[in-house]
């Protein structure tokens, strides 16, 4: 034991630890394709919170979010963020719109439409150790080329992005896990702005991009969900359907920045 905790510490006090974990953590958090200042910012806080301490993730975690190039200008521009792998964008659509259980137990396991099928992913499923995807993934073309790295994007498949388009929908317009323990979106909020596109659109950008849908996009989604006619309760319930649908499986909101 004394021997395996010796290893463990040798391990955790190497000075390439700080600067491995950091990048990835950045990649999950901001970016697949962090700066070398970036990194070498977030592992000084890693070698040493400020009092003292290594390995403080929490401060970790701080030191990335409120790091310059998570926040500032650079963010925006192209090659910047990184793509929402499935899971995370089904736990952002739950949490967006306060998904409940009818029954209060919850149980996303379906037996006719597993997460690992239809996601690619399953909680605490991974394959391996490794994860579901290489933090060194490049997918082939002009990422490639460019020296880029895409880890999500191993994941992304021509089947993969038509099942999880259908999943999400089935999120949407029905509900999640099996007849017995219905998990189902609360849309009370959207259903009272359905009659206005405009503002629905509007609060869906605020709710699910913070604001930075593009002047495009916004105004397809507002000509889609005028084009539903809203004379009752069903077409509101159709607008508001649409307009989700449409907003998360965007690549404004899968690449996220």
């Amino acid at each position: 034991e004394q021997d395996l905790q010796t290893a463990l510490d040798t391990i955790f006090n190497h000075p390439n630890v700080g600067p491995f974990i950091c990048r990835q953590l950045i990649q999950r958090l901001v970016t697949s394709n962090p700066s070398p200042g970036h990194i070498y910012r977030v592992a000084s806080v890693f070698n040493d919170n400020g009092q003292g301490v290594r390995g403080d993730l929490r401060a970790v975690v701080q030191a990335i979010l409120m790091d310059y190039d998570a926040r500032g200008p650079a963010l925006a521009t192209q090659g910047a963020g990184h793509e929402r792998e499935p899971v995370i964008r089904l736990t952002n659509l739950l949490r967006a719109f306060s998904a409940s259980s009818l029954n209060g137990t919850f149980s996303i396991r379906n037996p006719v439409a597993p997460t690992d099928t239809s996601l690619a992913q399953e909680p605490m499923g991974s394959p391996t150790v490794f994860n579901f995807f290489s933090p060194d993934y490049q997918a082939p073309g002009p990422v490639a080329q460019a020296g880029l790295y895409s880890p999500e994007f191993q994941l992304t498949t021509e089947v993969v992005v038509a099942t999880v388009a259908n999943y999400l929908n089935k999120s949407i317009y029905t509900f999640l896990g099996p007849n017995t323990n219905k998990i189902a979106l609360n849309l009370s909020v959207e259903l009272s702005l359905a009659n206005n596109p405009t503002d629905l659109v509007d609060h869906l950008n605020y709710l699910l991009m913070a604001g930075n849908m593009s002047p495009a996009m916004r105004t397809t989604l507002i000509n889609a969900v005028t084009s539903i006619p809203a004379t009752n309760l069903a077409g509101r319930t159709e607008r508001v359907r649409t307009a989700i649908y449409l907003a998360v499986n965007s690549p404004e909101f899968v690449i996220d920045k």
